[in-house]
């Protein structure tokens, strides 16, 4: 199926010391797992999620390494993941260390931005974009939370209050009401589920299946993750892991101990 596939992971999946492939997609169509069969054919895993639980809603990454050296390798998947709160922080504090001045400042309003137009998506009120004082941004807030607001309340009625001076939003805000396309909703059906908001790190249980074992290992928060490396960073025979974040938060650095966790 068509997708925005953002990483491709092949490895030894099922078990069976023939190479599978992990297909990591942002958004719809969900990821995918495609299971060597031999004979160079392979066969996609369904809904059931009978060796991965879960994929992302949002993978940017997928890696593998074996993390603590049992000979079995784990798997990293990362996605959007801005549970970090980054909203929080001040977009002064957050852009300080972009050292050109004219870099640092379009920062700023970039985050500023981002920042008034998710309280008022919390808050589900329009008025919260009143703080940006330049109008045509202003506005452009206004038709933003509209399409969001429309899309909450399951109301496709709202998109035509910015039809005229936003026809480009208005026409993406009429979009998320658009019927399946015949044969679509049977191939979602299929799909492995998706999980947001979090990292996971899959290690291989008795049962040859996986088990999400980031929150044991301090590594569910990833912030905007765009990739994920393992590689032993600190040559003490322990494969670390890198985060490159897409977002000016941070890059994340995760040394692990003997005992395969975070440390």
């Amino acid at each position: 199926m068509p997708a925005e596939t953002l990483s491709i992971l092949i490895a030894d999946i099922a078990g069976s010391d023939l190479p599978d492939i992990f297909v990591g997609n942002d958004f719809e169509p969900s990821d995918e797992i495609y299971v060597n069969s031999g004979s160079k054919k392979f066969a996609k895993t369904g809904r059931s999620g009978d060796i991965i639980p879960q994929g992302g809603l949002t993978t940017m990454s997928i890696t593998s390494a074996d993390i603590d050296n049992d000979l079995e390798p784990e798997i990293y998947l990362a996605q959007k993941n801005m549970t970090n709160a980054i909203r929080d922080i001040d977009p002064k504090t957050l852009c300080g260390e972009i050292a050109n001045i004219r870099e640092r400042a379009g920062c700023e309003q970039y985050q500023f931005l981002v920042s008034v137009r998710q309280e008022g998506e919390r808050e589900r009120n329009l008025r919260a974009c009143d703080v940006i004082i330049d109008m045509r941004l202003r506005y452009g807030c206004y038709a933003l939370l509209v399409k969001r607001m429309a899309a909450i309340n399951n109301a496709p009625d709202q998109c035509d209050i910015i039809k005229k001076s936003w026809p480009i939003i208005a026409t993406e805000c009429l979009a998320f009401f658009a019927p399946l396309r015949k044969g679509k909703q049977a191939l979602i059906s299929a799909q492995m589920t998706s999980k947001a908001g979090v990292n996971m790190l899959y290690k291989r249980n008795r049962n040859g299946s996986y088990d999400d074992v980031a929150e044991g290992a301090g590594l569910t928060d990833g912030g905007w993750s765009w990739n994920a490396k393992f590689g032993d960073l600190d040559n003490d025979g322990w494969q670390d892991l890198f985060i490159a974040a897409g977002d000016p938060s941070v890059q994340n650095y995760h040394p692990f101990s003997c005992t395969g966790t975070q440390e």
